[in-house]
């Protein structure tokens, strides 16, 4: 009976695992021309023989691998480091990296071998495990805002859910108002999305007031309304010559500005029914009636028109709510603002030229 040749051989079965490791895919907490590091623990499943490993990267010009090769006990652990250098641009695709990976061979070893090290892996059945690389961090979260990219801020926080919770009252600010100056077809969506991912409530506005020696009273009503505190507000609201438009935080919010972007309708009412200017304006010239169509609160919206709210204030940018329901494709709310007499974009130049007010706003003008 004939040998069968190499190429008639049945295929091997792979070998077994030797090792685990603590994560699939190297997360590297990106910046810019520095060092940047993170480890994962290399696990021998034997509890036997000692295991041999060598790590390989497809991006040796990158990366930096500490220890890249050795010897791991019988049950035992090994922490690697994985170490991006400097880099003097961001990477050209993140969250992941396609282009970067790493690949760890690994094989048992006999103790009665000398030496023992990893130049066993030429010719030992060995094991293979992939790595991914994903890059993230502050650094691209900013970036990503930027460029109005929610996809990608999806994906960082999705990888690192720790990610807006290390990042302080000043930088979430900011963060907030790089989302508000987006082109009309992408704030809409990165703000809510953000406040929504749990971007600090601070965010939304510091609750310190522009003029407390005016009104000392003014924080509490508007962190009230910022919490949707009820029971506070109408304890508060008491008085009525505390209402004024000097409750505003930094950014020019006042609390009508917290309520709407929160999407508390039953405060939208009573702040508007106590006496707060139901069109004060923010810093960027955005009134309650824009917060709430950012939030895509379909009935804080009502509450607010139903009251007279300007359906055609646009703000610094010139942008009205009706451009930011049309570019969030919330259609109710387009319906809402369209039946009091909002004006899309592309008439309201010709329009504010020879068309009367819409009834609801004659006394306003």
């Amino acid at each position: 009976m004939d040998t069968p040749g190499p190429d008639q051989l049945p295929p091997q079965p792979p070998p077994p695992p030797v090792i685990e490791v603590s994560d699939h895919e190297i997360r590297i907490d990106f910046s810019l021309h520095a060092k940047c590091r993170t480890t994962i623990i290399l696990k021998s499943l034997s509890s036997t023989n000692p295991v041999a490993f060598k790590v390989q990267t497809s991006s040796p010009h990158k990366f930096l691998v500490n220890p890249p090769s050795g010897v791991i006990p019988p049950s035992s652990s090994v922490p690697i480091q994985f170490i991006l250098k400097p880099q003097p641009q961001l990477p050209s695709s993140f969250p992941r990296s396609p282009s970067d990976s790493f690949l760890i061979k690994a094989a048992p070893l006999d103790p009665r071998m000398s030496p023992i090290d990893s130049s066993c892996l030429s010719y030992q059945p060995t094991c293979y495990v992939k790595l991914k690389v994903a890059f993230g961090g502050r650094v691209l979260l900013r970036h990503a805002v930027e460029c109005g990219d929610v996809a990608k801020v999806r994906n960082l926080m999705k990888r690192d859910t720790s990610l807006l919770a290390g990042i302080g009252e000043d930088e979430s600010r900011e963060l907030l108002k790089i989302a508000a100056g987006l082109c009309v077809d992408r704030r809409g969506e990165m703000v809510k999305f953000l406040i929504d991912a749990g971007l600090k409530e601070e965010t939304a506005g510091d609750s310190r007031p522009l003029d407390c020696r005016a009104d000392p009273r003014g924080e509490e009503i508007f962190a009230a309304a910022r919490h949707g505190d009820m029971k506070l507000l109408k304890s508060l609201l008491n008085d009525r010559e505390r209402i004024t438009a000097a409750f505003r935080d930094r950014n020019g919010l006042t609390a009508l500005h917290a309520a709407a972007i929160k999407g508390y309708e039953e405060v939208v009412r009573l702040l508007v029914d106590a006496g707060i200017p139901i069109d004060a304006r923010d810093n960027e010239g955005h009134t309650p009636l824009h917060l709430a169509t950012v939030r895509g609160d379909t009935r804080t919206v009502q509450a607010l028109v139903d009251r007279r709210a300007d359906v055609n204030a646009r703000s610094k940018g010139g942008v009205s709510p009706l451009d930011m329901a049309t570019a969030m494709g919330i259609e109710e709310i387009s319906e809402i603002l369209v039946k009091r007499g909002a004006v899309p974009m592309g008439q309201f130049a010709a329009c504010s030229l020879s068309c009367e007010p819409h009834p609801q706003n004659k006394n306003q003008t």
